[in-house]
This record gives C-alpha cells, sequence and structure tokens, in this order.
C-alpha cells in the first residue's frame, strides 16, 4: 500500500507551509497563493480525477515551484510530483511518485483538503478557497468493495 500524506500549517501572509509524503520521499515547502491558489487546484485535481480524468497543482515558491501530476487509468491513480527551479516553462524533475487505487492516493489528499478548512483562513492569510462538495467527494472515494 503506497504511502501518501499531505499537511498543512495555517497560512500566514499568502504562504502555505505544507509536507507531503510519497513512500519514502518527503518534501517540506511554503507555497504562495500567488498568481494561483493550489488549494483550489488541489480540489479541482481530486476532483477530476475521482471522475476519471487528469488533474494537476502548481505549487509556487517564487520562483521555483512544484507540480503535481495526477492521472487515472485502468482503476489505478498515478501522482507525479515534479519540481522546477523558475516554475512554469522551466524543465521539471520528476522528485517523487506513488501509484495506488483511489483509496490509496486520493483520499489522503482529501484529508489534506479537510485540514485547510479547519483553519478557515481568510485575507490577507489566504484567499477565499471554495471546497463545496468536500462530503460527497469524500463518499467518491472510498473504497466500495
Amino acid at each position: 500500500m503506497p504511502t501518501v500524506k499531505i499537511t498543512f500549517s495555517p497560512p500566514s501572509n499568502g504562504w502555505l507551509p505544507t509536507c507531503i509524503e510519497l513512500g519514502t520521499e518527503v518534501l517540506e515547502f511554503v507555497a504562495s497563493d500567488v498568481p494561483n491558489n493550489p488549494v483550489e487546484e488541489l480540489y479541482s485535481a481530486v476532483l477530476a480525477a475521482a471522475a476519471g480524468r487528469d488533474g494537476k497543482v502548481w505549487w509556487n515558491l517564487e520562483p521555483d515551484g512544484y507540480f503535481f501530476e495526477i492521472s487515472v487509468a485502468n482503476g489505478d491513480v498515478h501522482l507525479r510530483v515534479l519540481f522546477s527551479e523558475h516554475s512554469i516553462g522551466s524543465p521539471k524533475t520528476e522528485v517523487a511518485s506513488v501509484t495506488g487505487t483511489k483509496t490509496e492516493v486520493l483520499l489522503p489528499l482529501w484529508r489534506a483538503l479537510r485540514q485547510f478548512e479547519s483553519f478557515h483562513a481568510l485575507e490577507p492569510h489566504w484567499p477565499r478557497t471554495e471546497l463545496a462538495g468536500m462530503e460527497e467527494l469524500r463518499e467518491a472515494l472510498r473504497d466500495k468493495s
């Protein structure tokens, strides 16, 4: 069973401390909310993957960046984490990846989103983040076997 875990600390002035564990790889960084909201992108990517579509997330570190690429094939979910020294438009290098079921890969991402919701973050610390439908998404991610 693959290990997937993301934890956030409360955002502060547009910066979100983030820890990602994929298998034995641990990545810690502080992501910016400019020019995109990576939490909303993560939510959209998890929604897409739950429906069988691919999704992407850009974690802007100003100027560097991490990228999630989530793909779905044959019932498996593949999560790749890539790094780029100058974010968008620069070459990316894979730093970690994991493949598993929706429950193994996407449910931990859902838990991270739920944790973020608990912060009740508001400007100037983080932009309004719409995560409507979290309960329905959780049901879609549960193992039905």
